[in-house]
């Protein structure tokens, strides 16, 4: 009987894209087993605390070059296209309906760990997929025992860290693919203004 496919879910504003996103991405298809990794740029995060966030056309051109690299990791520009707030749970649903049969696994970092209540039909993301939390903080909350912890790389890079050292004109070529950097440098992107 053949294996379900296992695919890992792993979604960001990716503003920038940086090698902390790609080393994990790995890491956990490694750990995972994971057949495909999809990045998923988000159009409006739920919980958005930047009005200023990169057009949607730059943030996939810096994926698309982010990861040439990786055929086993690919972008889902699904969030894009649809416009308006992106909620997990539609995407989680829109995969289960593309890849019927698959094995779900939506990849979140710990520090998304104390608001998971409160994203749209949180209890509903258990049932469709699981949730695997990296990046391990402290358990805490009633919904702790239905994440799965992996221990991942500790990546000390952000991408507002990122923005911040382009816009005080700091070094930040060595957080970024090149061809990623060089994008950002002819596009002039993340400039004080």
């Amino acid at each position: 009987m053949p294996q379900k496919k296992r695919i890992g879910l792993f979604g960001g504003t990716f503003d920038p894209v940086h090698l902390g996103h790609t080393v994990i991405a790995e890491w956990l298809q490694f750990k995972l087993d994971l057949d495909v990794v999809y990045f998923i740029p988000n159009y409006i995060h739920p919980f958005a605390k930047r009005n200023d966030i990169l057009d949607p056309e730059h943030r996939l051109i810096m994926l698309e070059l982010a990861l040439s690299d990786y055929p086993t990791i690919k972008i889902c520009n699904y969030e894009i296209e649809k416009k308006g707030i992106s909620y997990s749970i539609d995407t989680i649903r829109h995969f289960g309906e593309q890849y019927p049969g698959a094995k779900l696994y939506y990849l979140i970092g710990g520090d998304n760990i104390n608001d998971f209540n409160r994203w749209k039909e949180a209890d509903e993301i258990f049932n469709l997929a699981s949730v695997v939390v990296y990046n391990r903080m402290v358990k805490n909350g009633e919904a702790s025992n239905k994440f799965e912890y992996l221990d991942s790389p500790l990546i000390g890079i952000s991408s507002s860290q990122i923005r911040d050292h382009i816009k005080r004109g700091l070094p930040y070529r060595s957080f970024l693919h090149p061809d990623v950097c060089q994008y950002i440098d002819q596009k002039m992107i993340y400039r004080s203004v």
